[in-house]
């Protein structure tokens, strides 16, 4: 399938429980497209239960680097380590990247209260994740709605995610925001690789 996309880059950030194998196999040549994915990976276990989630599948051909996984392998990531994730490795790679659009595969199954996911991120959190993206590509945002099992928890998470892109003040983040030593090894592993593609890492690096 040949897709004809008419901007020079898009970034899609996929924060869905599950590793979007099908989005990264579509776009992992192509540096046209900046895919990061937030999901559980569980050391392989986790479906898709695929290395291809692992932190070391950075795209191939023209687009090495332009696929960025970041691979939690245990439950219960919660808002310390996403927010993390999200500064520490999204955000600095998406200023270098400079999108002009910016697409989230906003799946909620990582919520807090989701029957499957096994995450504790707050609907809080993932409304200050989408507000650090309107940071970007002049606040060309768009969310679009996937997975999650508990409906009251999708509401809520979706609406703090359109009261971000309103530009409605958000509730303040409770818990702290000291991520966990497995979310740090991760994030770690994450910046070792990928710092071969982006200068933006090469000072976290040498912290």
């Amino acid at each position: 399938m040949e897709l004809k996309i008419f901007l020079h880059r898009i970034l899609i950030l996929d924060w869905d429980v599950h590793h979007g194998n099908g989005i990264q196999h579509i776009f992992e040549s192509d540096p046209r497209v900046l895919y990061i994915s937030i999901h559980r990976y569980d050391y392989g276990s986790f479906f898709p239960s695929s290395e291809d989630a692992n932190y070391d599948r950075v795209g191939t051909g023209k687009g090495q680097g332009f696929n960025v996984n970041i691979p939690w392998n245990k439950s219960g990531m919660g808002d310390a380590e996403y927010m993390s994730a999200m500064l520490q490795v999204v955000l600095p790679i998406a200023y270098q990247y400079n999108p002009e659009l910016v697409l989230v595969s906003a799946g909620f199954d990582a919520a807090r209260g989701d029957p499957l996911g096994g995450c504790r991120v707050t609907p809080e959190c993932f409304g200050h994740m989408t507000h650090l993206l309107t940071t970007l590509a002049r606040s060309r945002v768009i969310l679009a709605l996937e997975g999650g099992y508990n409906l009251n928890v999708i509401s809520y998470c979706m609406a703090l995610c359109a009261k971000a892109l309103l530009g409605d003040p958000l509730p303040a983040l409770k818990n702290a925001m000291v991520p966990n030593k497995q979310a740090v090894q991760t994030i770690s592993s994450v910046i070792q690789t990928h710092s071969a593609y982006w200068s933006c890492l090469c000072f976290q690096v040498y912290l």
